[in-house]
């Protein structure tokens, strides 16, 4: 049998399309949605657990009435030491700067410099027998004085020939080497008389030349020890923010523990020497110290020292310290560290329990507790913050709750 064959299409028709063959599924995407589909219900299944037993968390801030609590006490400090508010001790910590420096002074001291005048002196004795005369015997004329330099014997006077008149007599005479007792051109005198101070005998004097004067300019140990205070103040503002910068941001300065450790000064000229044009410099290495404690060891200190006030008031506890504005003053250095003086202002309030107030809210909405809260003594504010957004209730595991503490100082 012959098979059918389509008519071919009549002058000016398209050809006609053939039937489409059934469609088949495709079985590969179908599984591709499925698994989508599937993993897409696991995540949200997961993300509800995650949201409803693991995501939620709650802050609980509670806004507490305090009151200061100051305290004023003296405190002794050493590196070596411990703090401990019952012995009233702290730990401290010691910094040094050394610094090469150096001043010029003014000499103040004076002293005269120069020669005595001196020359020959004739001494002559009149009457009979000899004198001795001393080393050191004086002969003066007005301000002047004359020593003699070595001792000398006048011989006494001797009978002369006839003079017409009578028998006449020789004195005796004698030369000396003399010296001024002072020193200055004052004594440079010409030749003339001067009075004995040895009785029977005259001297009269040469030309005494050679005195001479003038003013030096001596260091003192005044002038030093001036100088060595204006060293020690030179500079004094950045050497003070060097020692504080050593400190550290976990260290409290005690500004009037500032001082010069140790100062190793030379002068030059020395004490007593001659300062040319009255000018002397001083150059110093100074050792400078500044003590500071550390923030933490202040605040255990005021916390003990006010928790020992607060012994008989067992419904308060410390919730700041103050130790960030704790005020250490009058500080005196010892041997072994030094002494000051502790002002601080904590703030006390209400004795809340952070585990405590944790068990309390547990599980509870907003509304209930700020009720409950809020019946404590001194609680004068309760705000819970939820996470995520959705939950309004919370968790009942404490270790997903947060307890934080406002003061309200007013």
């Amino acid at each position: 049998d012959k098979k059918p064959y389509a008519a071919p299409p009549k002058n000016g028709e398209s050809p006609r399309k053939s039937k489409a063959a059934g469609k088949v599924p495709n079985f590969n995407s179908f599984r591709k949605k499925l698994i989508f589909i599937i993993a897409g219900v696991i995540l949200l299944i997961g993300f509800l657990v995650w949201a409803i037993f693991f995501a939620p968390r709650a802050t609980v801030e509670i806004t507490a009435k305090t009151s200061k609590e100051n305290i004023s006490t003296s405190v002794t400090l050493g590196q070596t030491l411990t703090t401990d508010a019952t012995k009233g001790t702290l730990k401290a910590v010691q910094v040094e700067e050394s610094q090469e420096a150096a001043v010029d002074f003014q000499a103040t001291g004076t002293q005269e410099q120069g020669e005595a005048a001196s020359g020959k002196m004739t001494l002559t004795k009149s009457s009979p027998g000899s004198k001795k005369i001393e080393l050191g015997t004086g002969f003066s004329n007005g301000d002047c004085t004359f020593v003699t330099r070595s001792e000398v014997t006048v011989p006494g006077a001797t009978p002369g020939g006839w003079n017409g008149s009578g028998f006449s007599t020789t004195p005796g005479t004698v030369d000396v080497q003399v010296k001024a007792t002072a020193i200055g051109e004052q004594c440079n005198l010409s030749s003339r008389s001067y009075q004995s101070t040895e009785s029977g005998i005259s001297a009269k004097g040469g030309d005494m030349t050679g005195g001479s004067k003038k003013t030096l300019k001596i260091v003192t140990q005044e002038d030093v020890q001036k100088a060595s205070e204006q060293l020690a103040q030179q500079n004094n503002n950045e050497i003070k923010t060097k020692l504080e910068a050593k400190f550290g941001s976990g260290v409290k300065a005690i500004d009037s523990s500032f001082r010069t450790l140790k100062a190793d000064t030379a002068p030059a000229p020395q004490v007593g020497q001659e300062a040319p044009n009255g000018t002397a410099k001083l150059t110093s290495s100074i050792t400078y110290a500044m003590n500071g404690v550390a923030t933490n060891d202040l605040d255990d200190f005021i916390e003990a020292a006010v928790k020992s006030k607060l012994s008989k008031e067992t419904d308060q506890r410390v919730y700041e310290t103050g130790a960030g504005a704790a005020k250490l003053t009058d500080f005196a250095a010892t041997d072994t560290g030094g002494t000051a003086s502790l002002a601080a202002t904590a703030q006390v309030g209400p004795q809340i329990n952070d585990s405590d107030v944790k068990k309390r809210v547990a599980g509870k909405r907003f509304g209930d507790i700020q009720s409950d809260l809020k019946s404590i003594d001194g609680v004068n504010n309760v705000e819970v913050k939820f996470w995520p957004f959705w939950v309004n209730t919370v968790p009942g595991d404490t270790q997903k709750i947060s307890i934080k503490f406002n003061l309200d100082e007013n």
